[in-house]
């Protein structure tokens, strides 16, 4: 019985292009020449072809590309290496059923996608290399050891240093591409960031890196990378199984009734992710259940429900005891405004301030048995007729700069000067001077002159 082979028993030696392709996405690739130039040959032709390249969002000092020319369910962002991280990394990730991507976390953070797609051209080399080729190369130095990375000309070093995020050894592969370019006189090919870059001294025309690369000795043993690549394997298959996870859950999302996404969105993240999981029939009994404890208890003249729970109610009320307390506020103050102008009919003739007027309307108006309301307001208004009498002009005999005969005219001609004095009418004026002590030194006298209007005012 053959044993199956385990997900990290296998390689790809070689990628041989075709002029007809099987797959949609998939495009020609014409083969200028075959095989491996030396040092010094002529560099081979360059094509070339447009990549739309989208950014992520900055996250620890680092940044990734996605390339998505060709579209496609998902990919591996490139490789790079965030602050205070001693290797670089690369984030798988997957187009959601609603066209969006979706970034996995690596490494404890995650990043998002900038909204900007930038289409860039670049230029790569008809160059492809057989296995025999890549084993030379590795032997003579201008390949790693596994034949990865072959190096020969300036061309092959752009595309080594276009294809250093998707090596396996990074810090290897870095040191042998830094090695080419110093070998084919090239550094300025080199970025001037990340682990590609040759930091040089001020004035000096070498890199500190190259000392640094001879102390650390030769390459790693092929043999040595068993290890890493069961390492490698274990990293992969996590990324895979978190970007299925993803993808589940939003396969499970668009699966769902408007009903069922309004009422995971007031979950919190367990209960979420419970929801998300559980069964359609299961998704059914919570949400009945939810709504038999939390009834819909009103529903706006817009069609909005409101629950038990909802705290949308509170601030409804609020602002319906504000509404109540500004009519309240403005119902006193018509109240107020009729009670005046009953004063000033009703009452015009009792004495004392319009306020005080006002408060004994109201009082009355506030005397709940209607028979004994009507015999105070009949007494009232009696009272304001019998007082009107004794602003009633009758005649005098004397001239109207002669004193006063007696306290009837005593009490007009203080009328008269209050009027003029206070620029009030003659009404207003016949009021206010009973609430002086010459107005009821007068008013006295008249009632002496007037036994008849005494003996009313008594009863």
């Amino acid at each position: 019985m053959k044993k199956a082979l385990a997900f990290h028993d296998w390689r790809m030696d070689e990628i041989s292009p075709v002029d007809m392709p099987a797959q949609v996405p998939a495009v020609e690739t014409i083969i200028k020449r075959q095989g491996g130039l030396e040092d010094g040959d002529e560099e081979p032709e360059t094509q070339e072809y447009t990549k739309r390249m989208l950014l992520t969002t900055i996250v620890r000092a680092h940044q990734h590309t996605i390339d998505d020319t060709y579209g496609g369910d998902g990919g591996v962002t490139s490789y790079d290496k965030g602050e205070g991280e001693d290797r670089g990394h690369s984030h798988t990730w997957i187009r959601n059923t609603s066209g969006t991507r979706t970034i996995a976390m690596t490494g404890g953070h995650v990043h998002e996608l900038l909204e900007d797609e930038e289409w860039v051209t670049l230029v790569v080399d008809k160059r492809s290399f057989s296995a025999e080729q890549r084993r030379d190369l590795a032997s003579s130095g201008k390949a790693l050891p596994d034949g990865s990375f072959p190096i020969v000309t300036k061309g092959d070093l752009r595309n080594a240093i276009s294809a250093f995020g998707r090596g396996k050894a990074p810090g290897a592969a870095a040191k042998h591409i830094k090695a080419r370019a110093r070998a084919l006189e090239a550094t300025g090919m080199l970025p001037e960031e990340g682990m590609l870059a040759i930091k040089k001294a001020a004035g000096d025309a070498g890199d500190d890196d190259e000392g640094k690369n001879k102390k650390e000795g030769p390459m790693p043993d092929p043999k040595d990378k068993a290890a890493d690549d069961v390492k490698e394997a274990a990293k992969k298959k996590k990324l895979f199984d978190e970007m299925k996870k993803n993808l589940e859950v939003q396969t499970a999302i668009a699966g769902m009734t408007d009903v069922e996404k309004a009422f995971m969105g007031g979950l919190d993240e367990v209960e979420k992710t419970a929801f998300i999981e559980a069964k359609p029939e299961a998704r059914k009994i919570d949400i009945a259940k939810a709504t038999a404890d939390d009834p819909v208890i009103y529903t706006g003249l817009d069609g909005v429900e409101y629950k038990k729970s909802d705290g949308r109610l509170t601030d409804m009320a609020k602002r319906l005891d504000g509404e109540v307390r500004k009519a309240e506020v403005e119902r006193e103050k018509n109240r107020t405004l009729e009670l005046q102008k009953r004063a000033g009919t009703e009452l015009k003739f009792l004495p004392g301030e319009e306020g005080d007027k006002v408060e004994l309307l109201k009082a009355i108006d506030e005397i709940e048995d209607e028979e004994a309301r009507g015999k105070v307001v009949k007494m009232v208004q009696a009272q304001n007729a019998e007082m009107a009498k004794a602003f009633k002009k009758r005649g005098t005999t004397v001239a109207p700069d002669a004193d006063p005969a007696g306290g009837e005219d005593k009490l007009e001609k203080l009328a008269i000067e209050k009027a003029k004095t206070d620029g009030i009418t003659i009404e207003k004026a016949r009021d206010a001077v009973l609430d002086t002590p010459e107005g009821a030194a007068a008013y006295a006298e008249y009632l002496e002159d007037n036994p008849a209007q005494t003996a009313r005012a008594v009863e």
